[in-house]
């Protein structure tokens, strides 16, 4: 089921990204098939490797980081926030779901994008608006790819204009 192309350690095209697993595209010899123990075992060798390789990655790098912004609890109500994480996800469960329409992914799109915009309004210097919003901007990534490919893959099905 796999669409991320990997080597056999599980590195992407993306430096530092790594995959494993029903994410990955391997090139092992479950390539075809993605079932059950297969994808298990799959998954326990390669999901090894990269840890491996991610272990010896970051052992040369200096880990500390620091930030000059200070993230505070909301001011804004975190029911604010709850009522819009409810909303992404109801519209993924109802139009983004193994099943899909042009139709379903166009009205995702463009709800999803209003909420999206909704939150630049908010203060972003708050936990909660940081949460949601990367929730919407990775919804609309899933939805934005959903509309280019035009053929059924993996677990997903493109049904035709009704």
């Amino acid at each position: 089921m796999g669409g991320i192309d990997t080597d056999l350690y599980g590195h992407t095209d993306l430096s530092r990204l790594y995959a494993c697993g029903e994410t990955a595209k391997n090139w092992g010899h479950t390539v075809q098939n993605r079932l059950a123990s297969n994808s298990l075992l799959e998954a326990i060798v390669f999901g090894k490797r990269v840890a491996q390789v991610i272990e010896d990655e970051i052992q040369g790098l200096d880990n500390t980081m620091t930030f000059d912004y200070e993230l505070k609890q909301s001011s804004v109500e975190e029911s604010t926030y709850f009522a819009y994480v409810e909303e992404i996800q109801k519209i993924m469960t109802e139009r983004v779901f193994i099943y899909r329409k042009i139709e379903d992914l166009t009205y995702a799109k463009e709800n999803i994008q209003i909420i999206k915009e909704a939150l630049e309004a908010l203060p972003s210097n708050q936990i909660g608006f940081y949460k949601t919003y990367n929730m919407a901007i990775i919804a609309l990534l899933v939805v934005d790819a959903a509309l280019k490919r035009n053929d059924s893959i993996g677990t997903h099905m493109l049904l035709p204009k009704e």
